[in-house]
């Protein structure tokens, strides 16, 4: 097990998925939004985290005892938008070259499978060489290939190459996750300080930035039991999209719940169903130490005592 101080033993917003044409338009767009909340729900957006709050910097020991201890993992999410069942797996393997972070989604018969191959870097910083979402659709397909300092992305959008220059070091969506829980796991919230990440994303043709701000830490009852959940809000660069993300403090800040907002108002809600992290399938609490059956304060939340403070 890993022996970082700071962290305990533990153990993420859509993209339109377009169904078959032979669908009505009603049920069309329905599923196009609820595979868009799968994918963009659980690949966030990336690069190198910047603080706006004094909250101490992940150490590299922490960095690199919390991937050790993470891989092998993979998390199954489910969510249903007007009748419709959504499924979407997340997992995280071992290559020759470093690892495989991958994701797959199903609604009906149609399907969306994204993969990032990267690296771990001498300070314990995911470095990300190649980056693929595949659903089938010239709209959302596409391809990145990262430059060996990660501070250049080439998009391969539409037939189309793209050039994209970073200020700092540049991830794909499924590494900014694996980040951000990184993060979170190796910096002292003890203190109760305000909490803010910004990373800048590589997606499609260009680069955007998403900012997560800590908004409390409660108990969250799941599929798998009552989890100590950290709740981040995240929004984006126009202020028009709005995702509020639960991460299992003692399990990896993996996320295991996620609410997206669309501009036009519309809700959306992915939750865990199963999380196994090598040989270990996750299970929570029964109920809320020192509680008795939970009053729920925010949804099936119930704050935890002190961290909020």
């Amino acid at each position: 097990m890993m022996a970082c101080s700071r962290m305990p033993w533990s153990g993420f917003l859509p993209r339109v998925f377009s169904p078959s044409l032979w669908l009505s338009s009603r049920a069309r767009l329905v599923a196009a939004r609820a595979i868009g909340v799968v994918a963009l729900s659980i690949a966030w957006t990336s690069v190198q985290a910047q603080t706006s709050a004094p909250v101490d910097q992940p150490t590299e020991a922490c960095r690199t005892a919390f991937l050790a201890d993470l891989v092998p993992y993979q998390a199954e999410y489910t969510s249903r938008l007007a009748g419709l069942r959504l499924a979407t797996t997340q997992s995280l393997s071992r290559t020759d070259q470093g690892y495989r972070l991958e994701t797959r989604g199903r609604v009906l018969w149609r399907s969306m499978t994204e993969v990032s191959e990267f690296r771990v870097d001498h300070s314990g910083h995911l470095r990300p060489s190649t980056y693929s979402y595949d659903r089938n659709s010239r709209r959302h397909d596409h391809q990145l290939q990262f430059a060996a300092d990660n501070h250049q992305v080439t998009a391969i959008y539409r037939d189309e190459r793209h050039r994209l220059d970073g200020d700092s070091a540049l991830h794909d969506p499924l590494t900014q996750q694996l980040q951000l829980q990184m993060d979170l796991a190796c910096s002292d919230q003890s203190q109760g300080q305000p909490l803010q990440l910004a990373y800048t994303v590589a997606r499609r043709d260009r680069l955007r930035e998403y900012r997560f701000e800590r908004i409390n830490r409660t108990w969250l009852r799941t599929a798998i039991g009552w989890l100590d959940a950290l709740q981040l809000l995240r929004t984006d660069t126009s202020g028009t999209r709005e995702t509020r993300i639960w991460m299992a403090v003692e399990h990896f800040h993996m996320p295991v719940k996620i609410d997206y907002k669309e501009r036009d108002g519309s809700q959306y809600r992915m939750e865990i169903e199963s999380l196994r992290i090598g040989d270990h399938a996750i299970r929570g609490r029964a109920s809320p130490p020192e509680q008795g059956p939970p009053a729920a304060t925010n949804g099936d939340t119930v704050r935890v005592p002190g961290f909020d403070d």
